[in-house]
């Protein structure tokens, strides 16, 4: 039911005169989602107890469990039941024929309303291979096999480990009641906000505990096999919802015992170390409050965090916050005093090395990264990922220096130890990349610049024209060296088709700040074409000439300003584009300045 038809059943369930007070009567519509039932019985309660809108939800806000049980005598509608008795019955079908749908559905009481990943995490609990990796042996002293995950984590219910053709199934059973609604795009589906009022009010105590616990224990269990399979694009989707379940235990705090939210404090902090990602503020602000509530039971756990890894999540949380230049002194003075005794100690130095070392990187302390990375024990990760990454940042500071081929060697060296370790999805590889391709135009390779970037960036165009991604940073970067190619071969309109296209590709309803590289792009590629390819014949021709180019200068320092701002989070700032802005306009400046002399 639209707005407008839900405010005008409304009126006439409350005996209100319509228009009255169309405000509050919105306000009401949209708190019941546009429900006719939901409308019908509160219309009804307005009229019996002689309420206004804004009285009603007032009432609706300490006493929504009540209000939603309340049966008319008379409804419009001419329903026998109440709302909740509605989807009491349509939850009793479910239960007697598909046993695992009706525990979804308790689960997803647990998570957002609008966001349960049910698809994406169910599928992803199922047993690994005894010989898989286990990211969390070398961060954790309790951790030796599979088994002992259960310490933080529980138990994962055997009715949960489901395949993906399962928990489509039971889905789409949901769906068919509409209890549910599919989000094809992101694997997940949503609640109606009074369905998934209702879920969790229905619950017993016992209950919701049993199914807030297996909420957070689907999702921890989802979080760390992606890591332990490299699944990295899925970790990261993943990540959020880890803290939108960890958000009931301040109102069940019986939910983990003090042992239990050290462990699992520890291990989101592994976990945050290893493979790191932009973290939306929201997420942010539930992992603080969690780490809070953890240091409030400190005192009553059996086992606690090391100091060493609540160092990590000090310099993680710092970078996050864009403190690059404290994150870089916090890690420096703890690496210069910290004595590494086991190989725990060895993996926390090499992670708060790399945390440290981009944040050196970006603000130009070349010395400071090459010095951080001394504490770091290279040998320790089998996998070479760590080095890998390590080389990246190396090869990076090369590059800046104009040591081109010293940065080829490195980066070249690291290549199959970084697709091994994070695989073929994680923004790394797309910065690699950009690195090599930077190294090559360096050197005036641009043919090997140009294979190199393609690699990677046809794979990812397909991907995106096909509905399969979204471009983010790392995309958008690796276009950006792309139309750096481009223009150095004064291909001018390839570089404004691809521009152009992709612009109106990746197109969304919210305005994707990432976006904004690629209109940066777009106005350095025209104001490039236009001082080096216009030659006018007549002063006047000039003079038109001149204030387009003046035009277009001023349009590129607006998209740098947004572009800069866009990018300030992420930890290698576009890599040339934005250190060589200004150097680069002053160029184009000097070739107006040309054209300008020439004209007299």
């Amino acid at each position: 039911m639209d707005s407008d038809d839900a405010v005008e059943l409304l009126y006439r369930c409350s005996n209100i005169p319509a228009g009255s007070n169309d405000l509050a009567a919105k306000r009401l519509v949209a708190a019941l989602g546009f429900l006719p039932l939901a409308l019908d019985q509160a219309g009804t309660y307005i009229f019996e107890h002689c309420l206004s809108f804004d009285g009603y939800m007032d009432f609706y806000g300490e006493s929504r469990g009540h209000l939603l049980r309340h049966k008319p005598p008379k409804a419009v509608w001419s329903y026998e039941e109440t709302v909740f008795t509605t989807w009491e019955i349509s939850f009793a079908a479910v239960s007697e024929t598909d046993a695992l749908a009706a525990k979804l559905l308790d689960v997803a009481a647990f998570f957002h309303f609008d966001d349960v990943p049910l698809a994406l995490l169910c599928p992803l609990t199922q047993e690994l291979q005894p010989d898989q990796r286990l990211l969390l042996r070398d961060f954790l002293d309790f951790i030796k096999t599979r088994l002992d995950y259960r310490q933080f984590a529980g138990d994962m219910r055997d009715d949960l480990k489901v395949s993906t053709i399962c928990t489509q199934e039971a889905i789409g059973k949901l769906a068919s009641l509409s209890l549910v609604r599919q989000k094809r795009e992101s694997r997940s589906v949503s609640v109606h906000p009074l369905v998934h009022f209702w879920l969790r009010e229905r619950q017993s105590d016992a209950e919701r505990f049993e199914n807030c616990r297996a909420a957070i224990c689907l999702v921890l269990h989802a979080l760390v096999n992606a890591y332990d399979l490299s699944q990295f694009k899925y970790a990261e989707a993943i990540y959020p919802y880890l803290f939108i379940c960890l958000e009931h235990v301040h109102a069940m705090p019986e939910l983990l015992s003090p042992t239990e939210l050290q462990k699992l404090g520890a291990c989101i902090i592994a976990v945050d170390s290893w493979v790191p990602f932009s973290i939306d503020p929201g997420t942010l602000r539930r992992a603080d409050r969690f780490y809070n509530f953890i240091n409030s039971r400190r005192a009553e756990a059996a086992w606690v965090t090391p100091d060493a890894m609540l160092a990590m999540r000090r310099a993680l949380r710092l970078k996050s916050m864009g403190h690059r230049k404290e994150t870089s002194e916090h890690c420096s003075q703890f690496l210069e005093t910290f004595e590494q005794r086991s190989r725990f100690d060895k993996m926390y130095a090499a992670c708060m090395a790399r945390t440290a070392a981009p944040c050196c990187y970006r603000v130009g302390d070349y010395d400071g990264a090459e010095r951080v990375y001394g504490y770091v024990d290279d040998s320790l990760d089998s996998t070479g990922t760590m080095l890998a990454r390590k080389q990246l940042v190396l090869g990076a500071i090369k590059i800046d220096r104009g040591l081109p081929l010293e940065a080829e060697g490195l980066l070249a060296a690291c290549a199959v130890e970084l697709v091994r370790g994070i695989g073929q999805e994680h923004f790394l590889l797309r910065v690699w990349h950009q690195l090599m391709a930077t190294c090559y135009m360096a050197q005036g390779k641009l043919k090997e610049a140009e294979k190199t970037v393609l690699r990677q960036l046809n794979a990812r165009l397909e991907q995106l024209n096909t509905g399969k991604i979204e471009f983010g940073f790392s995309d958008y970067e690796l276009v950006e060296v792309y139309e750096r190619i481009l223009r150095k071969q004064e291909r001018y309109e390839e570089g404004k088709s691809l521009l152009s296209d992709l612009l109106t590709n990746a197109r969304s309803e919210a305005a994707k700040p990432e976006r904004a590289l690629a209109k940066l792009s777009m106005a350095l590629t025209e104001l490039d074409e236009k001082t080096r390819t216009y030659k006018p014949k007549m002063p006047t021709e000039l003079h038109a000439e001149k204030q387009e180019i003046e035009t277009l200068m001023t349009n590129a320092h607006v998209a740098y300003e947004a572009a800069a701002a866009a990018y300030e989070l992420e930890w290698n700032r576009g890599t040339w584009v934005f250190k060589h802005f200004h150097a680069t306009m002053r160029e184009y400046r000097q070739r107006l300045e040309g054209l300008h002399k020439t004209g007299q």
